[in-house]
């Protein structure tokens, strides 16, 4: 029987998240030759704090085939194909679950009596971590598609890192809460050549 086990406990575990977005996608295409895309999304998420809106993230691309252009002629027997990109864009990365959520835990109180203790703290203001990314390119294929090219040079920023800050012991928790604090910065560039020489 239960009552004759030396300790009990008990548990149980239930996580729900809850996400809505919605995603408009307008592509266009002139002279089989230049092709625009812009695009916005918007997401809400049910980890975002209480005093966050809903994120919005647009995205805009380019592409102009030059060698389609009657300028290009004189280059076609050297560079066959060429064609420039561009793209810029946001993106988003939602919080943990609860860490928005101020959370406390049951305890065994005075006398045996249940009880609630402190357990993290939650964040209302805090929201995604956002980075936005812009990329420029080439892709060119040489001597009747025998060598081709691929350039792109890339540089992305983040901003409202997801960072975990020590809580101070005056509020009453313990442990660390989640908050929208730091900021990255990378770039890159990418070639690939690809021969057919037989």
């Amino acid at each position: 029987t239960l009552s004759g086990a030396a300790q009990t406990t008990g548990a149980q575990t239930f996580v729900e998240n809850k996400s809505m977005g919605v995603y408009v996608q307008q592509e266009v295409g002139i002279n089989d030759r230049i092709f625009l895309t812009a695009a916005v999304r918007g997401d809400d998420n049910s980890a975002f704090g209480t005093n966050f809106d809903a994120a919005v993230y647009p995205k805009f691309s380019a592409t102009w085939v030059l060698s389609e252009e009657s300028f290009w002629d004189p280059a076609r027997d050297i560079v066959n194909q060429f064609r420039f990109r561009s793209a810029w864009g946001k993106a988003g990365r939602q919080p943990d679950t609860f860490a928005a959520v101020t959370l406390y835990r049951p305890e065994v109180g005075p006398a045996g009596n249940p009880a609630v203790s402190t357990d993290v703290l939650g964040n209302p203001d805090l929201g995604p971590e956002v980075s936005s990314e812009l990329e420029v390119g080439f892709d060119a294929a040489f001597l009747d598609d025998r060598i081709s090219a691929e350039f792109t040079y890339y540089t992305q920023k983040v901003n409202d890192a997801l960072i975990s800050v020590p809580v101070s012991p005056v509020s009453g928790f313990t442990g660390s809460q989640s908050v929208n604090l730091g900021r990255l910065s990378n770039w890159g560039w990418e070639l690939a050549l690809d021969t057919r020489v037989y």
